[in-house]
């Protein structure tokens, strides 16, 4: 008997459960199906606990056939309000965790100069933002600290890093060591394919009405080359030291005209690699990060002294 009864309890609340995790269209969803971010369930106690479940699950996509957003199902991608300057555009599609969505968000504000050098990010400011618990938050902040984009200080807690001049200079002295031995080993496997790639993209940079959005392409251009062997730690050390220069190197192309030089210096890259001269494609390789090293490092220190007296 009582088995008969739980299998009944069981068919009345299932049609619930099903609208909950699975809402289809807005014009078609139940009563109890919560809409927004911000509204309560009808037709059913309040659960906070359930709650907070739905909008981690709405971040990392794990509830894909709701089409489930941190915002109005109406709106792709909306800024949210904060109480300072700087803001954050939520967009929660495409990631298989919290802590990467809420990585990714923050990076992306970093690299493009929403969050400034020195900026307090405060957990619980960015976690009612993102709409988001706490946990993930900081672990997103700690995966940044090994990136250098974030710096933990005692009593102070999480800030954007900044980066000195010899910060600079040390960072692309390891960059043109570790990708000269990346090309050297990658350019005798290195397919067609991927040199087609690698000039194709090129072409893409140098078409790009705005230099200061093409550092992903730079970074994109640089990996190709090095794609002819497999090195999973390699490649990720490199991307971030990569990240960790962005933004400067950004403010770089756009205020100083450093993307000519760069780009020409690609274009005798790729003219090197079609030829399989290792030795020759090498040197230009480590000349041209240790060039571009030595400017920004002193765009970066002329940057921070004019910063510096205006204070």
């Amino acid at each position: 008997m009582r088995a008969l009864l739980d299998e009944r309890a069981d068919e009345e609340l299932r049609p619930r459960r099903a609208n909950l995790l699975n809402p289809g269209p807005p014009h078609m969803q139940a009563p109890c199906v919560r809409n927004k971010a911000t509204a309560g369930f009808r037709g059913l106690p309040r659960n906070p606990m359930l709650e907070t479940h739905l909008r981690i699950m709405r971040a990392t996509c794990i509830v894909s056939a709701g089409d489930y957003r941190m915002l109005d199902p109406a709106d792709k991608m909306q800024a949210i309000p904060k109480a300072s300057e700087a803001r954050i555009v939520v967009n929660a599609r495409g990631y298989t965790t919290a802590t990467e969505f809420a990585a990714q968000t923050i990076r992306q504000h970093i690299l493009d100069g929403t969050f400034a050098d020195g900026m307090p990010l405060r957990q619980d400011e960015l976690a009612e933002q993102l709409q988001l618990s706490r946990m993930p938050v900081r672990e997103a902040l700690r995966l940044l600290e090994v990136e250098g984009l974030v710096d933990f200080q005692p009593r102070k807690g999480a800030i954007v890093a900044s980066l000195s001049p010899d910060d600079i200079t040390e960072i692309y002295e390891l960059r043109a060591q570790l990708e000269t031995y990346a090309l050297r080993l990658s350019l005798p496997h290195l397919s067609a394919e991927a040199l087609a790639s690698a000039e194709k993209l090129q072409r893409e940079i140098e078409a790009h009405p705005d230099p200061v959005q093409t550092g992903s392409l730079n970074l994109e251009f640089h990996l190709l080359l090095y794609s002819g062997v497999e090195r999973k730690r390699t490649t990720a050390f490199l991307i971030s030291l990569s990240r960790s220069v962005d933004r400067y190197l950004r403010l770089l192309m756009s205020q100083l005209g450093y993307a000519g030089k760069s780009d020409k210096e690609h274009r005798a890259l790729l003219r090197l690699c079609r030829k399989r001269d290792v030795n020759a494609a090498c040197d230009l390789l480590h000349k041209h990060l240790i060039e571009g090293g030595t400017a920004l490092a002193a765009f970066v220190h002329e940057l921070q002294t004019k910063r510096s007296a205006s204070v």
